[in-house]
């Protein structure tokens, strides 16, 4: 991955670190609380004119009635986790992301009833990303959470 690339996502991530840092200062010690707050969807939507245009559509067919873009992500998000749910077994023992970045779909996974047991890893290339999966994962004390190093090249 170029510098300049790395640079970004090691940017992103940081900030993520900040805002998640700041929102357990304020009292929000659940890490499903914390996930929801820091996936509140941004003011005004990049994909506003498409929308109009085009409008939502769910499972292939135009949805009337939908006026706010959020969501987009709420829905988008809901049918990763069924798909990524039915693929693993309650006997699972490691669930492992490449390029995680903080481990938004491995917490997901476990907040969504994932295998008890298993471990949980987050393999990610910069060092902010895996840093704040690791400070995300200690808000749940009975999640199994692994982060290390991982370079698609």
């Amino acid at each position: 991955m170029g510098e300049k690339i790395y640079d970004a996502y090691q940017g992103g991530w940081a900030a993520v670190m900040e805002k998640s840092i700041r929102l357990v200062e304020e009292g929000n010690t659940n890490l499903a609380r914390v996930l929801s707050l820091l996936n509140k969807p941004a003011e005004g939507n990049p994909n506003a004119k498409l929308l109009r245009f085009y409008g939502h559509r769910v499972a292939g067919k135009r949805v009337s009635g939908i006026k706010d873009h959020a969501y987009e992500q709420r829905i988008f998000e809901q049918i990763v986790q069924h798909e990524l749910s039915r693929a693993i077994d309650a006997d699972t023992v490691n669930i492992i992301e490449l390029g995680s970045g903080y481990s938004k779909n491995l917490f997901d996974i476990w907040l969504n009833g994932g295998a008890l047991d298993a471990n949980y890893i987050g393999m990610e290339y910069t060092s902010a990303g895996r840093d704040c999966g690791t400070f995300l994962a200690r808000l749940e004390p009975h999640l199994r959470y692994e982060s290390f190093a991982f370079d698609y090249y």
